[in-house]
């Protein structure tokens, strides 16, 4: 076992064994896959060499060494996971690796420096009122942040850094601190963005020979740096408006502290009608009244309650999934 590493109760014990057993074996290719948010999963080659740029790169940028101690929660076939245990590898720091479950807690009486969650933890910790140093970089990915968990960031006044990149990317690209003001996400160094058609250009030399090409919308500030609209997968064109269900379910979040999953169903006058999915009681009836907050193009047309969402192994919302799991007969006007 590797002095550098520590492995608590309940966590993955033999398969990040295995994944460093691998990265030491030599320059072998190591498979990743796509989570499958927008379709079906694909498979993608990278080199050892490539793993160590991105980790150089993540290292640099937040000054890490091997004095200090990182915290593993993520599951370890993930392309997060395994990224923090190959910056652990490459800096020389401590990681400790604890369970992978929602319901996260940071180990008692040690002083962690730097850990990799999703929003979905991050927003567990926050709530249970536990003492967080503000000196912990959190790193946080996998899915846009809501409002209400910027709020629990901003008011516990701790260190959060939003990532933007995929598993194409081998993790971040880019990186925006949350603070009060919204902050568009900067690019690490040695990489640079276009667009197209309003559509993200990735340009990553040390990674890729050829522009990484994405489906992200956004607002091209500089080569460096830009802000994130939503996916065009998941955009719906509601009489002429483009709508980002994204944006929607965060205001809904935030005003009414229901959690949904919005998209657009085909409309003969529309084009597409916004729709919405709600956890919920099936009995729950809701008025347009209650969305005074929305546009009127953003308010849905029709909802239905399902007792939960789909989930992927990286926590991300299994959108197509939960779509199919709606049954027609249960669609409602709002009131």
């Amino acid at each position: 076992m590797p002095e550098n590493f520590e492995f608590l109760p309940g966590s993955q014990e033999t398969e990040i064994m295995n994944f460093i057993s691998e990265f030491h074996s030599g320059n072998l290719p190591f498979l990743f896959q796509t989570s499958g948010s927008t379709g079906k999963p694909k498979k993608i080659i990278f080199t050892k060499d490539q793993l160590i740029v991105s980790a150089k790169n993540t290292i640099a940028y937040f000054q890490l060494h091997e004095n200090q101690t990182f915290y593993l929660c993520l599951d370890v076939q993930t392309v997060a996971a395994k990224m923090m245990i190959v910056r652990a590898i490459i800096s020389g720091a401590r990681l400790i690796c604890g369970p992978v479950k929602k319901e996260i807690q940071l180990p008692p009486q040690r002083s962690i420096d730097f850990v990799a969650l999703v929003p979905i933890q991050l927003q567990h910790l926050l709530t249970q009122n536990l003492h967080i140093s503000t000196q912990t970089i959190f790193l946080l990915g996998g899915a846009p942040l809501s409002q209400k968990i910027i709020n629990l960031i901003l008011t516990k006044e701790i260190q959060c850094y939003q990532s933007f990149g995929m598993t194409e990317t081998l993790s971040h690209v880019a990186l925006r601190k949350i603070t009060k003001h919204t902050m568009p996400y900067s690019g690490m160094e040695g990489i640079t963005f276009t667009s197209q058609q309003g559509k993200l250009i990735i340009h990553y030399p040390a990674l890729s020979q050829n522009p990484i090409r994405t489906t992200d919308e956004i607002e091209l500030i500089d080569e460096r740096n830009f802000y994130w609209k939503g996916r065009q997968d998941f955009a719906i064109n509601s009489g002429g408006v483009k709508l980002h269900p994204f944006s929607i379910e965060d205001k809904i979040l935030e005003n009414l502290g229901l959690q949904t999953l919005i998209f657009g169903q085909p409309d003969e006058f529309l084009g597409e009608k916004v729709v919405m999915l709600v956890i919920g009681n099936i009995d729950v009836r809701l008025k347009k009244s209650n969305f005074s907050f929305l546009s009127p193009y953003e308010i849905p047309k029709l909802y239905q309650c399902i007792p939960r969402f789909h989930y992927l192994r990286n926590e991300k919302i299994d959108r197509i999934n939960t779509k199919l799991a709606s049954k027609e007969n249960e669609w409602r006007a709002l009131l």
